[in-house]
Parts: C-alpha cells; structure tokens; sequence
C-alpha cells in the first residue's frame, strides 16, 4: 500500500519562488500546496499538513500573523520560515512566535530546504509519539492508583480481621493449646504482620512513580547518624563498627534519600548480623557525574552472578531462613534514584560483604 504523501503549505507572494519550490519539492515526494498572501495561506491551514512555509514580509495578512494564528490552532505544527530582510529583529521574532527554522531569499539550495523540512517532520513525529506515550502512561499510573486503593481495601480488611480472631483465639484458648498449636498459631499471627508490612510497602513504592523530588541539600551524614542511633536503641554493645564520613551532601529530595539511606543502612545492619567482626561504612567517592555515596558492609554479600535480580521486585537472593525480608526495599531504592536521574549499582562476594553505591546529578 502506497504511503500517503506529505502535506506542504507554502504561503510566499513571489510567484516565481513559490513555483520554484513547489516544483522542486513534489519531485521530492511533497504533496505541495500553495499560497501567494496570508489571507489565502490562512484558509488552507489544516490538521493535515506536516510543515508550513511562510514568508514574513506579505500584504495584508503578514508571516507573523500566520505564526501566532498556527501557535494557537496547531501548536505542534512545524513552521519555516523564509524571507528577503535582513533585519535580524525579525528573524528573532519569528522564532519566539514559533517558527522551527529560518532561511533568508533567495534560497540559495533547495537541497538544504528538503533536509530542514525531512528534519522538522522527524521531530514532530516524535513529539505526537512522546505526547501518545505520556497520555498511556498517565493512564496506566491511574489504574495503578486505582489498583492500589483496592489492595489497601480489599486485602487489608481480611488480614485485620484475621488479625483479631487469632488474637481472640491466643488468649481465650492458649491454655488449652499444646506447645505445637501456640507455636501454630504465633506462625499464623507472625504471617498476618508480614502480610501487612508487605502491602504497605507496596503503597509506599508505587506511590514513587507520580512523585517528583523536592531537590535541595541534603546531609547524608545527618540521616546516616540517625539511622544508625535508631537501628542500635537499646542495645549497649551491638558489636558493629560504624564509620561515618563527615559532611556528606548531595542534592535530592530529603524524605525520598531518608528512604535510600535506611533500606541500605537496614540491609547492611541485617546481612552483617552473622559476620565475627560486623563493619558498616558510609562514604564517597568522585565521578565524572558527580559525588557517588556507598554503604559498605562485610557481611553475608551474595554472588555477582545474582547481581541483575537484585533490584526486582520480590526477588531475594538470600532465604528467609537466613535472613527474613520482603524483596521490595531495593526496588524502593533503585526507583526512588532513578526519579532523581541518577545510577545505583552493586559489588559483592558472598561472605565478604556488599558495597552499594548510588550517584545523583549535580
């Protein structure tokens, strides 16, 4: 099947250019369609044509007219403009009117005309393309939305409920449950709180995806010094070495890299709770991008090989029955960096550690 070819409108009260182009272009392919004034230029506008070509300087109705008049109906209708002045006041109105490019007369190559138009409707594809792809995106992040409200409904009104009457069932007949039908029934009660965690990390994530960050300065040492007094409340002598480098900023969204720094904190906490000598670090280093921050620990670590599913969703690389967790904090992670541009990655041995790095732009 036969493309359809593409539309042109020249608008030029030179006859002999106007002829000139126009022959030259539907040689190229162009179906062509020509005007001598703006009056006439104005009538033929349409959501069918691909480029207009217009000059400035006309009777009557003048290019700058036909530009506001295409700027306010078809916005994203690329636009040239030619023209015999040299005044360069005009050649700078043109452009913040709308114009895409700008070539004074007599046009000296045709050839260079054919490659500004080719360019222009490139674009513009990918602008319609890029608008078509945002429309579905905001369309899938509402359904999202939506799915999400019905997990928070649907799913936590069960769970509280079977929350309740196993709590009712442990206190009205422990007595007469044997050690194995309390252990049961605390198994029961233990999956209920991980159910619940689970579904609210799940809000927590998605609710990422429309979020942009707050950028401002943010003291990484501050929060990690924080995180750390947290993780060792109440416990005199945890056994772990904590080395905090000083003056640590970057520039994000400080409720969004509060969230980095204790998923990565908390792992580094949790992998490191079986090692004879527990160390967690947090410092920097210098990239081409900028200041990249790493937690290091040496801990359980886990094997390279594994390294592409470590930001999944639901996928751990260690059991439960080693170490417990949910397989969402690092996919919180990666998607909390990546809304601020930026890179996250990982090195490890198993039973040597984990260094996490992340870097956000300047």
């Amino acid at each position: 099947m036969n493309r359809e070819q593409p539309r042109i409108l020249i608008i030029e009260d030179d006859a002999t250019i106007l002829l000139s182009a126009t022959m030259y272009l539907e040689d190229q392919g162009y179906s062509v369609l020509g005007a001598t004034d703006g009056q006439n230029g104005l009538s033929l506008l349409d959501d069918r044509l691909q480029v207009v070509i217009t000059d400035i300087r006309m009777p009557v109705v003048d290019g700058f007219a036909i530009l506001r008049e295409i700027n306010s109906r078809f916005p994203e209708l690329p636009t040239i403009v030619i023209s015999g002045t040299d005044n360069l006041q005009d050649v700078v109105k043109a452009l913040r009117l709308g114009a895409w490019d700008f070539f004074p007369k007599p046009i000296a190559d045709l050839d260079i005309l054919h490659y500004s138009i080719r360019k222009c409707i490139e674009k513009a594809t990918l602008i319609r393309e890029n608008r078509i792809h945002r429309r579905r995106l905001e369309a899938a992040n509402e359904e999202l939305e939506a799915f999400n409200r019905s997990i928070s409904h649907d799913l936590r009104g069960p769970l509280h409920a079977m929350d309740i009457f196993s709590s009712i069932l442990e206190d009205d007949y422990g007595p007469v449950l044997d050690g194995n039908g309390l252990e049961n029934l605390r198994q029961i009660r233990a999956a209920i709180r991980r159910m619940n965690t689970m579904i609210e990390d799940m809000l927590s994530l998605s609710r990422l995806s429309g979020r942009t960050p707050d950028k401002q300065s943010v003291d990484i040492t501050a929060i990690a010094n924080d995180i750390v007094h947290t993780l060792t409340a109440g416990q005199s002598d945890s056994g772990t070495a904590f080395e905090i480098e000083p003056d640590i900023r970057v520039t994000g969204d400080p409720g969004l890299l509060r969230n980095v720094m204790e998923n990565l904190l908390g792992n580094a906490w949790k992998y490191t709770r079986k090692a004879d000598h527990p160390r967690i670090e947090v410092g920097t280093c210098d990239t081409d991008r900028g200041i990249t921050v790493f937690v290091r620990d040496n801990g359980a670590g886990f094997d390279m090989k594994s390294a592409p599913r470590l930001f999944r969703l639901f996928s751990r690389l260690h059991s439960d029955a080693d170490f417990t967790g949910n397989g969402i904090g690092l996919a919180t992670v990666q998607r909390i960096i990546r809304c601020h541009d930026g890179d996250i990655r990982a090195e490890a041995r198993p039973g040597q550690g984990a260094t996490f790095y992340f870097t956000l732009p300047v």
